[in-house]
């Protein structure tokens, strides 16, 4: 991050999408995938099973987590909305008024990177937003970050639960800081189900891309929906999709079992 602020500080360049998509592949390799590899190398005997690579991925797990993701959108949203429309204490009005800046911030930076209309725009921000940035997250904090925690004696759920809220706080986004912890401790619990970062690269990969490809969508005027709000209204489908969910998530431990700390189903 000190690097690419200096490159970005010291050299005047404009921050076009272009730019924007070398400096987010840049960052992902060298603030997330290359300390998590250095890391495992040095700690661990064994840096791929620290990691959590070494496990091929389930297809039944990643077909049944993408579909747990799928039932959750309308009580994610309804989370999203809640997190969105938080108003703070009045003494804490000049802090509301800096995070609410640093969110328009991102939301800016996020515009300029997903590019223009074109095929090719969708393409690359699928590939960088969806992809990449998906699987160096999931490398860095299901891993890495994850990983040291649950080889020590902490608790798992505790472990799984801060990995998630230092997620959530990296992205520096208090309007849905929230969503993003829970969306965080799925995928910390699908690691610990499945035995393989893979899995939760795959789901979060996917995540991201169709809210890359819906807001992509949107700006070409093919949708008129905003998918971080749909469903969010209706108390019935709520609930309905926090029941579902569970279901899903419930029978998947029942018949596709957890690899546990052995690397054996049970």
């Amino acid at each position: 991050m000190m690097i690419i602020s200096a490159i970005v500080n010291l050299i005047p360049i404009a921050l076009t999408t272009r730019i924007m998509r070398v400096l987010a592949v840049v960052q992902d390799m060298l603030l997330f995938i290359l300390p998590a590899a250095i890391m495992a190398v040095i700690v661990s005997p064994y840096p791929g099973k620290l990691l959590s690579v070494d496990n091929k991925p389930s297809i039944a797990w990643t077909i049944m987590g993408i579909l747990a993701l799928l039932t959750a959108t309308p009580a994610m949203n309804w989370i999203v909305e809640w997190n969105e429309n938080i108003d703070l204490p009045a003494a804490l009005s000049q802090w509301e008024t800096k995070m609410k800046a640093l969110e328009t911030t991102a939301q800016e930076s996020v515009k300029i990177l997903m590019g223009g209309t074109s095929i090719g725009d969708l393409i690359m921000g699928i590939l960088i937003i969806g992809v990449f940035a998906g699987f160096s997250e999931e490398i860095f904090f299901r891993g890495a970050l994850l990983g040291c925690m649950m080889n020590s004696r902490m608790n798992k759920h505790m472990a799984i639960w801060i990995a998630a809220i230092v997620f959530s706080l990296f992205h520096m986004q208090f309007y849905g800081f929230v969503p993003r912890v829970i969306l965080g401790a799925y995928f910390g619990y699908i690691v610990w189900w499945t035995g393989s970062v893979w899995v939760s690269a795959i789901i979060h990969a996917f995540n991201n891309s169709v809210i890359v490809t819906a807001e992509w969508m949107s700006r070409a005027g093919i949708i008129d929906i905003d998918i971080n709000h749909s469903g969010s209204a209706s108390i019935a489908l709520i609930i309905g999709s926090i029941v579902l969910t569970g279901g899903v998530l419930r029978a998947s431990l029942k018949h596709l079992g957890k690899k546990g700390e052995t690397g054996r189903a049970d």
